[in-house]
């Protein structure tokens, strides 16, 4: 898989923009400010750095995966093994610090979609510790026709799954209940 790459991000007033190119795909982030100024919430400000050790370890995956790259099966194994570390460290986070607390005491409409965000995470870490699993003693370079193509797929998803993640936690704790309020200070209010 390739790095995504192009041109820097772009202040357009109200607006940042990046484009650039994901493989084959041609991908543009556009975030609004007041997207950027949800990151001062303080669960928001730890969500992106867990995001950006995972994202850190999966781009130099993209280079070990990239296509007319030799298999390197130390180094793939320790970019598995420091990956499933800091996904689990993120996972942990968000269900205990995140979607637990707004799925026991949020608005009925944001407990359902921590609901549904936490399942989504939970089906994927179940998907990637099941690739774990499966190549903890595989011979990669014996392999590689079939597990370079796979793992790319997988880290595509875990990336997209990473970005949406982003943007419904920021609607999670900043549109609604308390925009200022941790979600920690949430338990002792009552679902509408």
């Amino acid at each position: 898989m390739q790095q995504c790459s192009g041109a820097p991000i772009i202040d357009l007033g109200r607006k940042f923009v990046r484009s650039g190119r994901l493989g084959n795909i041609s991908v543009t982030l556009s975030v609004q400010r007041s997207d950027m100024t949800a990151h001062h919430h303080p669960l928001l400000s730890r969500l992106d750095e867990h995001q950006a050790k995972a994202l850190e370890i999966i781009s130099r995956g993209d280079v070990l995966l990239a296509p007319h790259a030799r298999p390197d099966q130390g180094r793939l194994s320790q970019a598995r093994w420091e990956l499933t570390r800091v996904l689990g460290a993120y996972q942990m986070f968000k269900h205990y610090e995140l979607f637990d607390p707004i799925i026991r005491n949020g608005p009925l409409d944001k407990a359902r979609l921590a609901e549904q965000m936490k399942a989504e995470c939970i089906a994927l870490g179940d998907e990637y510790r099941a690739h774990v699993a499966r190549c903890a003693n595989l011979d990669i370079p014996a392999h590689w026709d079939s597990y370079r193509p796979a793992v790319v797929r997988l880290l595509a998803r875990i990336k997209a799954h990473i970005g949406r993640e982003r943007w419904i936690a920021a609607r999670l704790l900043i549109d609604g209940v308390s925009a200022r309020a941790p979600v920690t200070e949430l338990r002792g209010m009552e679902r509408a």
